[in-house]
C-alpha cells in the first residue's frame, strides 16, 4: 500500500563519561544482524508549491520521495538505540536493472551525523488468565464463592523502530512503478551484556558506584503504597550532554534504565514513550497509582561494552506512486 502520510521524530541521546571526537566505521556482524527484522511499511511522495503572491520568490516546486521501514527488535535487553536513516547499497527495478541515481551516496555523505533513537514503548492493558474449567468445577462442587473477575493489568509493549530512506523522485519514472529490490543498512548500538546495580529505596549517606566515574547517593526516598517521592544525587567526572551518532566513541558502560522495584521483584510502574540512553540517573521525582505498592529497591540496568554495528536489510517488490 502506498501512503502519503509523513511523520518526523528525533530522539536526543545523552552521554555520560569521557567521549572522544574520534569516528570509526561500524562493522557488520551476523549474530547482531539476527537481533533485528526489517519490513517496509509505506512509500511517501510529497510535492509542495510556494505561492508567489505571498512571498517575493518565484514559484518553486519541492518534491520528496521516501521509503519508511519498521524494525522489529528481537533483543531489546541488549539494544540501546537504532538510527532513523538508512544507507542504500543497491536499488533495482523489477527486471533487476540498477536504477540508483546517487541516492546512496547522498545519504552516505551525511552518515557521520546520523543520531541514534532510543527504543519506544507503549502501555496497554491485558486481561489476566482466567482459572481453568476444572478449577471452576471444583470450586462449584465445594460450593466456594466465585472469584471476582480480575481487572486488566497494564504492561509495557515494545514498539517497532523506524528507518527512513530518501529516494530520488525520478525513480517513479525509471522504476516502471515498482522497486524490484533494495539493499542497504542502518546503524544500531548494541551491548555485549548487561549488569544490574540495586540500591535500597531508603535515604543513605553512602555513595554507590554505577560505572567508572559515576556514583549516586539516595538522599530522599518515601513511599506510602499509593505514591512515592525520591531525590538522588550524582557525582560524575566529565558529565555533559551531546548527541550520540553512529561510529562515535562510547564509554565501556552506559546506564540504560532505572527501575523502581516492588516487593515482588517487578517494576512498580510501566514504562511508556522513548527510552533515554543513558537513562535518568539522578534528580528528583515521584509518582502515584492505586496499584503502586511498596518500593523495595532502585535497580540500575547497565549496558556493558556497547558497540556500533551496521545492520543490513534487503526488501523486494515495493510499489511506487505514479508519476
Amino acid at each position: 500500500m502506498v501512503s502519503r502520510r509523513w511523520g518526523v521524530g528525533v530522539q536526543i541521546i545523552v552521554i555520560l563519561g569521557g567521549l572522544s571526537t574520534g569516528w570509526a566505521e561500524p562493522a557488520f556482524n551476523a549474530k547482531i544482524t539476527d537481533y533485528f527484522k526489517v519490513n517496509w511499511s509505506s512509500v511517501s511522495y510529497d510535492k509542495t508549491l510556494n505561492n508567489p503572491k505571498i512571498s517575493s520568490e518565484k514559484q518553486q516546486v519541492s518534491e520528496r520521495l521516501s521509503l519508511s521501514c519498521e524494525v522489529k527488535i528481537l533483543k531489546p535487553d541488549l539494544t540501546l538505540g537504532t538510527s532513523r536513516e538508512g544507507v542504500i547499497t543497491l536499488l533495482t527495478d523489477r527486471s533487476g536493472r540498477n536504477i540508483d541515481a546517487g541516492t546512496s551516496s547522498s545519504v552516505q555523505s551525511r552518515m557521520m551525523r546520523i543520531p541514534y533513537e532510543g527504543l519506544r514503548y507503549r502501555t496497554r492493558f491485558v486481561q489476566p488468565p482466567q482459572p481453568s474449567r476444572w478449577l471452576a468445577y471444583v470450586r462449584s462442587v465445594l460450593r466456594l464463592p466465585r472469584r471476582a473477575r480480575s481487572r486488566p493489568e497494564p504492561v509495557s509493549e515494545l514498539q517497532p523502530s523506524e528507518i527512513r530512506v530518501q529516494l530520488d523522485t525520478g525513480l517513479r519514472e525509471r522504476a516502471g512503478g515498482e522497486i524490484g529490490r533494495i539493499k542497504g543498512y542502518f546503524y544500531a548500538l548494541v551491548a555485549e551484556s548487561i549488569k544490574y546495580v540495586e540500591v535500597p529505596f531508603e535515604p543513605n549517606s553512602n555513595w554507590v558506584r554505577l560505572t567508572d566515574g559515576l556514583d549516586i547517593q539516595v538522599v530522599k526516598a518515601q513511599c506510602t503504597g499509593s505514591s512515592y517521592q525520591f531525590e538522588i544525587a550524582t557525582r560524575s567526572q566529565g558529565q555533559y550532554d551531546r548527541m550520540l551518532s553512529a561510529g562515535e566513541s562510547v564509554p565501556s558502560q552506559i546506564v540504560m534504565d532505572r527501575q523502581f522495584i516492588g516487593r515482588d521483584g517487578k517494576p512498580v510502574r510501566n514504562y511508556s514513550g522513548y527510552r533515554r540512553v543513558p537513562a535518568s540517573v539522578g534528580g528528583r521525582g515521584g509518582g502515584s497509582g492505586s496499584r503502586l505498592g511498596q518500593i523495595k529497591t532502585i535497580r540500575y540496568v547497565i549496558a556493558v561494552n556497547p558497540a556500533h554495528y551496521k545492520i543490513p536489510f534487503e526488501l523486494e517488490h515495493i510499489p511506487l506512486p505514479k508519476p
